[in-house]
């Protein structure tokens, strides 16, 4: 046994002086270096990512060039460790790898530990009836009410939905997912129920598509009755697309689609004309980058979203022998070795990122392009070149052929945008689209011969790894817009290398798996493939809604607000068109009040124009403008007894007294929207009021005292034709400018009396005799200090009254047209306050109010000129 140890022993020592005699005969006198590894046997060892062997009777011996490398352990069952080891000429560095196993911690639990509070998934239904609503609403068995109506905070999962009226009955089964919002249509007229889909569609521009026989507009919402439609496409740019292209869409959910023609046949022969058969298309698209599986180096990390916002065109297969020996025969280059593996359709190997990059700057100039590099010993050597041969970081303005970016690389390997998700480039399977460690027989192989990706590009997890044009960088955890590292980072100045090759494992061939070298180095499993940008072309400008008028509306004077931008330009003009009349110039302004205009319906439209001369797509209004203001309850006469019904209200809500009213009368179905008094202050020349920062649109305008809120009535009023409710000094007006204190007798629009404020907000003749204006739960009816965030919220999302009204308990209190006064013991009739005192009334609460203050019998009182931000108004108006 002694004797044969000794003899392996010698076996061994003579290998070694072997491999230095061989190595100080090929370098001369810079002799190897050695790296003697202990381990467990089946321990992989890598070095700079390349397999260099796998321990075997716990000793492995890899002999390399000095220099600094990154050394990888490997086993199945076990984390990858690295570690960077020097290698110094004619000396020996030993490593020791050690496998540990984690010992199973075991501890009990304290009961108290096991305790969780589950809170309840819920999404909201919107459920709605035609040809006519209030069919009653029946879920799981329980009857909800009648449609149309809105279910917030239900409960997730199976529902059977039953809708019925005049003796049908529809339904359902429907499953709600949490956060989720499904809207249904009972349609009595068909006999089904349907699912609605709000979605939208994103196209090209110049392609009209339309939506089962429906034209339809670009990234406007359209309502889908049910899952499968139909989409016809017709396109005026034939050079780009086919004239038509059709397909069917099933939509399950509530999101935008991306529709896109068939390309032309004029167009990928123009592609393919620019390298012949070579060249892949890769349209523009999103994805994250990086370790997506969670099983990758920490290199690979944190995965990152990127946007491409460009088309780019990459080698359909990685650049051949034969490729680049006619480059080093018409520049009389060295031809790279092969390793006697072969040349022709084999992938060449052997060239350094200087002759990858000096091969695309040939073939650049071959067809006339202009160069995308500086080479090396040039100023700003590596850098990329503009069309006009200046420096550029921007890589949608190179022009000619290149090295991919990291981030092009791997978003072609996914698939681009029809990406199915591999680990692999076109598979899970690796075997079946690379050329690895157990099947390439130690060697390249042919181009083309295993399966492609989803875009038709070969060989991108195996054969030979592949140099791009960035510098190696650590991944960063934020969206990157058209990456591309430019200069030597943190990481060192290596240049990044992208997909496997024949020499690797699995693990290496994944598309998210990254290396990196010196740009000089030249290797026998390390080669390239070309990429280009594809020349732009002008995207137009967008223009998108901000605020303007639609539906029916009561006055005559619109504000129409937009934004818009232009992703590749700017924009130099604005211009609009008032009943398809004479567009006109607006310059750069993003707002048009539109005064004057007549009973009926109108149209307004706006649209862009940027610096390339390309128009935007027209954005456009319609609104029909009415006399009888939109919005507004009709609220039949009828008796109620004011005040503290329930007893537990302030000494101001006493004592309890009957009102009659003799008239009906009508109270606006939200408060005064920013929208609304916005347009009376443009028309008149006021300072708009302070939104807090909160915003204006939809939400209840505020700070606005009690002589702004008359004024606005007033204007309203005019506005309309009739005649104005209120004097200069506040009193109510008749039809013939009369001082009055009838209600009845005042025409225009007005604030309501006190009394018509707490009949409607108990729900006038339909009342249910609720403690808030809808529910006797405060938070379903209303925004008050526990769920209003500290602010003003949009009117109408919480549940109506009765009547329909909404806001009427909480989001801001209201301002009333009576003097303050206490209560007396008399029945009274049509009654209004008018004895002049310190105080206006206001009812109903806001978003500062507790529970209390937002109940329907609650009452304040504050100085006509006071504004804050927790008062607002709703209009009324005398029925005719």
């Amino acid at each position: 046994m002694e004797d044969t140890g000794r003899g392996e022993h010698m076996r061994r020592a003579a290998m070694l002086l072997f491999l230095i005699i061989s190595f100080a005969f090929l370098f001369g006198t810079e002799a190897p270096g050695y790296v003697a590894i202990t381990s467990s046997d089946g321990v992989n060892v890598f070095v700079d990512g390349v397999h260099k062997g796998t321990v075997v009777g716990s000793q492995l011996i890899i002999s390399l060039s000095p220099g600094t490398y990154t050394l990888t352990a490997q086993k199945e069952g076990y984390e990858d460790r690295s570690v960077v080891v020097t290698v110094q000429s004619g000396r020996s560095t030993s490593i020791s790898i050690e496998l540990t196993q984690s010992k199973v911690g075991q501890e009990r639990i304290p009961t108290e530990e096991k305790k969780v509070v589950l809170g309840q998934k819920t999404g909201t239904i919107n459920i709605f009836s035609i040809p006519f609503p209030g069919a009653r609403v029946t879920i799981n068995g329980v009857n909800y009410g009648e449609t149309d109506i809105r279910l917030t905070s239900f409960p997730t999962g199976q529902l059977t939905i039953e809708v019925e009226s005049g003796g049908k009955s529809l339904q359902r089964i429907f499953t709600l997912e949490e956060n989720e919002t499904i809207d249904l249509q009972a349609n009595f007229v068909d006999g089904k129920m349907h699912q609605l889909f709000t979605v939208r569609f994103d196209f090209p521009d110049g392609v009209e598509v339309s939506i089962d026989g429906n034209i339809i507009k670009k990234n406007e919402p359209v309502v889908l009755i049910g899952a499968d439609h139909h989409v016809e496409m017709r396109a005026t740019d034939l050079s780009l697309y086919e004239s038509f292209s059709e397909k069917h869409i099933t939509v399950t959910t509530n999101k935008t689609f991306e529709l896109s023609p068939a390309f032309s046949k004029e167009y990928l022969d123009y592609i393919a004309a620019l390298h012949p058969g070579e060249l892949v298309l890769v349209e523009k698209g999103s994805f994250v980058m990086g370790d997506t599986w969670g099983d990758g180096s920490s290199h690979q990390k944190p995965a990152h979203a990127v946007e491409l916002t460009y088309y780019f065109l990459i080698g359909k297969y990685e650049v051949t022998f034969e490729q680049y020996d006619w480059f080093c025969e018409a520049t009389g280059r060295s031809k790279p070795k092969d390793e006697d593996w072969g040349r022709g359709n084999r992938p060449v190997i052997n060239v350094s990122w200087w002759d990858a990059i000096a091969y695309c700057n040939w073939l650049s100039e071959r067809e006339g392009l202009p160069v995308a590099y500086r080479l090396k010993g040039e100023p700003d050597e590596g850098q990329m070149l503009d069309a006009s041969g200046n420096v550029t970081t921007d890589i949608t303005q190179v022009v000619g052929y290149r090295l991919p970016t990291e981030a092009e690389w791997e978003y072609a390997a996914r698939g681009g945008n029809k990406s199915e998700g591999y680990k692999y480039s076109g598979s899970d399977t690796v075997g079946s689209v690379a050329w690895y460690w157990d099947n390439s027989d130690r060697k390249t192989q042919e181009v083309g011969k295993k399966a492609p990706n989803e875009l038709g590009i070969y060989d991108m997890s195996g054969n030979v790894r592949e140099w791009c044009s960035d510098w190696h960088s650590p991944y960063m955890d934020f969206l990157q817009i058209d990456p591309y590292i430019h200069k030597p980072t943190s990481s060192g100045p290596y240049r990044v290398i992208r997909g496997g090759s024949w020499l690797n494992t699995p693990s290496f061939s994944r598309v998210s798996a990254r290396f990196s070298s010196l740009p000089t180095v030249a290797f026998f499993s390390l080669g390239f493939r070309i990429t280009r940008t594809v020349a732009p072309r002008n995207e137009p400008p967008v223009v998108n809604e901000v605020n303007g008028s639609s539906g029916t509306i009561n006055r005559n004077s619109s504000i129409f607000g937009w934004s818009g931008s232009d992703s590749d330009g700017q924009i130099i003009k604005y211009e609009y068109r008032m009943d398809g009349g004479d567009w006109i110039n607006n310059e750069m302004n993003t707002s048009h009040t539109w005064i004057g205009y007549s009973e009926g319906t109108h149209t307004f439209e706006v649209r862009a124009l940027d610096n390339a001369g390309d128009y935007s797509e027209t954005l456009g209004w319609s609104f029909t403008y009415s006399n009888i203001v939109a919005n507004m309850i009709r609220i039949e006469g009828g008796s109620f007894i004011m005040g503290d019904t329930w007893g537990d209200g302030s000494i101001d809500e006493k004592p309890t007294h009957k009102v009659t009213f003799t008239y009906d009368f009508y109270m606006g179905k939200y408060e005064v929207t920013f929208d609304e008094y916005d347009a009376f202050y443009e028309d008149t020349g006021r300072s708009k009021q302070d939104d807090n920062g909160w915003g204006r649109g939809s939400r209840p305008a505020i700070n606005v005292s009690w002589w702004d809120a008359i004024a606005y009535c007033n204007w309203l009023s005019e506005k309309n034709g009739l005649s104005k409710a209120y004097g200069s000094d506040g009193n109510f007006l008749d039809k013939d400018g009369r001082v009055t204190t009838d209600p009845s007798e005042v025409v225009g629009y007005r604030l309501p009396t006190e009394a018509e404020w707490e009949y409607a907000a108990r729900g006038g003749n339909k009342s249910e005799g609720y403690k808030y204006a809808g529910s006797d739960t405060v938070g379903d009816v209303a925004w008050y200090t526990s769920n209003s965030g500290s602010m003003t919220q949009e009117v109408g999302k919480k549940l109506p009254n009765e009547l329909g009204i909404y806001d009427m308990s909480g989001n801001v209190w209201e301002l009333c047209s009576d003097f303050y006064a206490n209560y007396s013991n008399p029945e009274q009739t049509d009654p209004y306050n008018s004895i002049v005192g310190s105080y206006r009334v206001y009812r109903g609460g806001s978003w500062g109010s507790n529970a209390t203050d937002s109940r329907v019998a609650a009452r304040f009182r504050r100085s006509p000129t006071y504004a804050h931000s927790i008062i607002g108004f709703r209009i009324c108006r005398t029925a005719p």
